[in-house]
């Protein structure tokens, strides 16, 4: 279903609609001398609207939907958005880059892919080997930052294993770890030593 989100009287240019929130499709009357900016109900939910920047979250199943949320540690943050597709090997393999979601539908023109970035408690969630980092000491452990430079660093990742609390695995190194509840795949622990 569709729902008329705006109309724009005394024009036929479907371009009106650029820009407005949550439009999928314009339609103009050349009798009516009107367009109508219609936003796409679909099945998978609000996050089907969902632009980069904003957050989504839903649960890992394929048939429940979607909702925007807040941008806290577990949700997943836009990070580019494709229209009028389906195929999630669009997204850019970039360091924030960790999963995708597609919103499909029997009309290919109201396809969504969304690339999205799951929100970790730090930096250590995106880090890989020797890559340099900024640790500070907080009342819950350790916080990471990226390092603008390794020049300016404090530490630096020595592992990282897709296990969650696998403190063996880094010996005598510092280690943080993590995981998500209904998304375990994202889980790790991160390896880290003092320069």
């Amino acid at each position: 279903m569709f729902e008329v989100v705006d109309i724009f009287r005394g024009t036929t240019a479907p371009d009106s609609c650029d820009g407005v929130d949550r439009s999928s499709l314009a339609v103009s009357s050349a009798d009516a001398d009107r367009v109508l900016c219609l936003s796409f109900s679909h099945i998978g939910g609000e996050a089907y609207h969902a632009q980069v920047g904003e957050c989504v979250y839903g649960p890992k199943d394929t048939e429940s939907p979607w909702g925007i949320t807040a941008c806290s540690t577990g949700a997943f943050e836009v990070l580019q958005r494709f229209g009028r597709e389906n195929d999630m090997g669009r997204c850019t393999d970039s360091t924030r880059y960790t999963d995708a979601k597609a919103f499909t539908n029997s009309d290919d023109y109201l396809d969504v892919v969304l690339c999205l970035s799951m929100i970790y408690p730090d930096d250590l969630g995106y880090a890989r080997g020797n890559e340099c980092l900024s640790v500070s000491q907080t009342a819950s452990g350790p916080h990471a930052i990226f390092a603008t430079s390794c020049a300016s660093a404090n530490a630096v990742v020595t592992g990282r294993t897709g296990e969650y609390n696998a403190a063996g695995f880094c010996g005598y190194d510092g280690w943080s770890t993590w995981r998500s509840r209904d998304f375990p795949e994202h889980a790790y622990t991160v390896c880290w030593r003092y320069l």
